[in-house]
């Protein structure tokens, strides 16, 4: 069974606010080469903190 998640945005090109710039053409390659058997998809969702030292909230989306 194929499961459709929503999309969302990982990174947009531009500088970054550590003084970085992303190309586009960065993006545009990894998303060519983006093979999900290869490489898992996780979001790390440090931004969400439980009140429970064994969150469940840590690396999602598989």
């Amino acid at each position: 069974m194929t499961v459709k998640a929503k999309r969302f945005r990982i990174g947009v090109e531009g500088a970054t606010t550590d003084g970085r710039e992303i190309q586009r053409e960065w993006l545009v390659q990894m998303a060519a080469s983006y093979n999900p058997t290869v490489y898992t998809a996780l979001i790390n969702l440090e931004h969400i903190k439980s009140y429970l030292p064994d969150s469940t909230l840590t690396a999602t989306a598989r």
